[in-house]
């Protein structure tokens, strides 16, 4: 019987794992938390028992102090068009958690800086002081080691700690 391989996403799954470090950005003085953020991939070769494999890992934020945050557990993330406030005429690509079967206002979105955000988590190339760099460049990474944005699509998320 032929081996039916699965379109990369459905074998890819993202993890989103606190760190607890927690720092303050020295120019608004906003409170953020250190994340990382994993996308890992079912092999397609040697089995169900082979352990998924790395195939991208960035440094995220999210907002600290009393906002609220995605609770740890097995959600969805799906993709999604998010409308900032500060610009209802833009449209941007985001990822949309959906908990207990229920979409939520938290995303996985672009932002450098947790002033930005309000409980979602925002990839970075790289940490900075103030939080992220380069978050564009890490969502368009993320996009791609999930298989592609395509609205609609969905994903399995772990979050941990």
């Amino acid at each position: 019987m032929p081996i039916v391989e699965l379109p990369k996403h459905e074998r890819t799954h993202l993890e989103v794992r606190r760190t607890h470090a927690r720092f303050i950005d020295p120019k608004t003085a906003v409170e953020g938390r250190r994340v990382v953020l994993t996308v890992y991939s079912r092999p397609t070769e040697g089995g169900a028992d082979r352990r998924p494999e790395v195939v991208l890992q960035l440094p995220a934020i999210e907002r600290g102090g009393n906002y609220v945050f995605v609770r740890e557990g097995e959600h969805e993330l799906e993709a999604s068009h998010w409308v900032p406030r500060s610009d209802p005429t833009k449209r941007i690509e985001a990822l949309r958690f959906w908990i207990d079967g229920k979409r939520t206002t938290l995303l996985v979105h672009v932002a450098n800086f947790p002033s930005q955000l309000e409980g979602c988590v925002a990839p970075g190339l790289t940490e900075s002081k103030r939080g992220v760099n380069h978050s564009a460049a890490a969502m368009a990474a993320l996009f791609e080691a999930l298989g592609g944005w395509v609205e609609g699509r969905r994903w399995r998320v772990v979050v941990v700690g």
